[in-house]
Formats: structure tokens, sequence, C-alpha cells
């Protein structure tokens, strides 16, 4: 299975590492280039342009939703989620799977 990941902050770095181990091919949506392991495709954008969550999820089967609600986020984090869930749904693609850590710190993080 091919999996979209969006977010690789606290909780999403995590995400495509386990994929891979489980046998799935991962595509990743970043806004600054980094260096993840060489099998993640990475693709480089903005999860608030509609191309690029296209451009994310396209031949994809599943997409995993990592992005973090920041404090005072004006709105942000719903307009990600609901231009995700309409680029799934141009590209057919009807596995959700939403993770968070609810911008919750603690000491053990």
């Amino acid at each position: 299975m091919k999996v979209a990941v969006l977010g690789t902050g606290l909780v999403g770095r995590r995400i495509p590492l386990a994929l891979l181990e489980a046998g799935h091919a991962v595509r990743v949506l970043v806004r600054t280039p980094r260096t993840l392991d060489p099998r993640v495709e990475v693709l480089v954008g903005d999860a608030l342009k509609t191309s690029d969550l296209d451009r994310l999820v396209a031949g994809c089967d599943a997409v995993v939703n990592s992005v973090g609600r920041l404090k005072n986020e004006g709105g942000f984090y719903a307009e990600i989620s609901r231009g995700l869930l309409e680029a799934m749904t141009r590209r057919q693609v009807s596995r959700y799977l939403l993770i968070t850590s609810s911008a919750v710190m603690v000491e053990t993080d």
C-alpha cells in the first residue's frame, strides 16, 4: 500500500519509519526540504495549497494526517484538514487516519 503522510513534527516524524517497517511505500509533504529515510518520497510544498495536497495524495491508497494543532492557529488546522479531505475525494482515496498529540507538551516528549 502507498501511504501519504502530512505532518512530520513531534508525532508525525515517527510515522514514515513505522509504515516502511510494515512494508508500505511512503510519500511525505514537508514545508522545507529535510533528510528522511531514502525510501521515503519527499515532496516539498504547502499544506494550504490545493495543488500540493493533490500531488501528495495522487496514487496513494491511504492518508495519515499528523499535522499538529497550534495555539492561536486561527483556523490553520481546520483549513488543512478540509483541503486534505477534498483532495482525497478528488483522487478517490478513502482511507484516512488522523493522529495528533493535540499540541500537549509533557516533559517526556
